[in-house]
């Protein structure tokens, strides 16, 4: 009986603990992946947002994976001071302050964009997320959970064969692949791109996703230059042929003048 109630109230107190986080206040940044050189958009969201008077948050990034073109407020409406902008080379400030009680910050959506440029062939950008003000008219602190964002980059590669940057390191860890049909991984993390696409490899355990990759595969560049040596041979061809039939005709033309 006394082992019943314990779980009863173990039970009663996990589904409470997940029903308070679930609504507490959210900031969150989201996460996507490109190519070098590429750009793309981020979006920062609030949810479960219980009104505020002041928001302020600080996001840092790898300056040697991504560069920061520009940000926008796309929200924010109820703010008599509002701001984003980049202070240092790696990190991005927004700000936002209400001065009036009865103007409350109470946006529930995504509240801006940053648009970042992909600087590196491969490798990954954390977006890290810290919320430096989130309170009241009285400056009284609300609780709230963050959740940062990620930037991948997709590393080219040509069909043929690679290895992953990482070894297993435990009987429950696996690699995977997103699509045997572009790329296949073995159990020594052997790849082997088999056709142009796009693909995943990571590995993982039964619990988890330890790391992973995205590739964007594409043909080999040599039969390219195979295809503009045939180009160039054929051309060169068609001028000695051409020279040759200039010559035969010369030399018919002197032969009749000589007649």
């Amino acid at each position: 009986m006394q082992r019943k109630i314990k779980l009863f109230f173990l039970l009663f107190f996990l589904l409470t603990g997940k029903v308070l986080a679930s609504e507490l206040p959210m900031i969150a940044i989201g996460s996507s992946s490109a190519l070098q050189g590429e750009t793309v958009t981020i979006p920062i969201t609030i949810t479960n947002n219980p009104g505020i008077h002041s928001l302020g948050m600080k996001i840092r990034y790898d300056e040697e994976i991504i560069k920061y073109k520009e940000g926008e407020i796309l929200s924010l409406a109820n703010a008599d001071m509002k701001g984003l902008e980049e202070n240092s080379s790696h990190t991005i400030t927004l700000y936002a302050i209400s001065l009036s009680e009865e103007k409350k910050i109470t946006d529930n959506d995504t509240i801006a964009s940053l648009t970042f440029e992909v600087l590196a062939p491969s490798g990954k950008s954390n977006l890290e997320l810290e919320v430096t003000n989130f309170s009241d008219l009285n400056h009284q602190k609300e609780l709230f959970d963050t959740t940062s964002g990620l930037i991948s980059v997709k590393e080219k590669v040509t069909v043929g064969t690679s290895t992953f940057p990482s070894p297993l390191e435990s009987e429950e860890e696996t690699y995977f692949s997103s699509n045997e049909e572009v790329a296949k991984i073995d159990e020594q993390g052997r790849i082997t791109f088999e056709k142009p696409g796009e693909v995943t490899i990571g590995k993982k355990n039964q619990e988890e996703l330890i790391e992973e990759m995205e590739y964007v595969v594409t043909e080999p560049e040599r039969k390219t230059q195979t295809s503009k040596a045939w180009i160039f041979l054929m051309f060169l061809l068609l001028v000695i042929v051409f020279l040759f039939v200039i010559k035969k005709i010369y030399q018919k033309v002197s032969f009749q003048k000589n007649a």
